[in-house]
């Protein structure tokens, strides 16, 4: 006679004692793999939502997108290229791109103007015209002693 089981020799039916414990322990099993798959879902769920909204919080962005960004994007990288793709849709500014020299230097211009305050045109000549050292011509005109600096 062979080792080997089939079905007809197997009653499924049959309540033996360790037919009945291993039924209970699969359902057991069954129901801890569904309760860790559980949990794994959420972790998973919260980890994409903590991802998104850290990339869209740098970015500047209205954190109220997140619910239009698809679900299999999890990653940073994929969240920052999702919103590169997306951004005229979003009326989104690239803010990507490094300043040019025009733009630095009008930055340094506001920041003088700052520093400066407001001047009249016919004082400030008197100032440079009466200046007697290269400091005081420094004080009228950049407002330091020691000239504009870069």
């Amino acid at each position: 006679m062979s080792d080997v089981m089939y079905d007809d020799d197997l009653d499924m039916n049959d309540d033996s004692t360790s037919l009945r414990d291993l039924r209970k322990a699969y359902k057991a099993k069954e129901k801890q793999v569904k309760d860790l798959q559980g949990r794994l879902d959420e972790i998973e769920s919260a980890g994409r939502q903590n991802t998104i909204e850290d990339v869209l919080k740098d970015s500047g962005v209205n954190e109220k997108i997140a619910k239009f960004i698809p679900s299999d994007v999890t990653t940073v990288e994929q969240v920052r290229l999702w919103l590169e793709e997306n951004s005229e849709v979003f009326g989104l500014v690239r803010s990507d791109t490094e300043d040019t020299d025009e733009v630095k230097a009008a930055g340094r211009l506001a920041k003088l103007g700052d520093v400066a305050g407001a001047v009249d045109p016919g004082d400030l000549f008197n100032r440079i015209a009466s200046a007697g050292s290269a400091e005081e011509l420094n004080e009228a005109l950049f407002g330091s002693r020691s000239g504009p600096s870069a």
